[in-house]
């Protein structure tokens, strides 16, 4: 399956769960929940945010890297290759960012 399609089943999966919602930060459109964005598809690569030590054990695993906006290093954003296991890094952001936007942090 290309990675747009991946994405896009990846998206309705994701869009079923209560407060998700497809919104615009960063200069992408991507999945959000609480109004916060938490993954989004970035060429054929996606983009999860995920606490700093969690993006160091995914970049030590192999599984991504620190994602890079310009040049700017995003320390608690990691772009995942199509071999990756996208649902479940997926599902890991939206309940990080979840909790972050019911603690009032951003």
């Amino acid at each position: 399956m290309a990675p747009g399609e991946r994405y896009e089943e990846l998206c309705d999966e994701l869009l079923a769960s209560p407060g998700v919602s497809i919104g615009r930060a960063l200069s992408n459109e991507g999945l959000m929940v609480g109004g916060k964005l938490f993954a989004f598809q970035r060429r054929d690569n996606f983009v999860v945010k995920l606490p700093v030590d969690r993006v160091a054990e995914v970049v030590g695993s192999g599984d991504g890297v620190v994602a890079v906006m310009g040049t700017r290093v995003m320390k608690q954003w990691v772009e995942l290759p199509p071999s990756a296991d996208w649902s479940s890094y997926a599902n890991e952001s939206c309940a990080f960012v979840r909790a972050l936007t019911a603690g009032g942090a951003s």
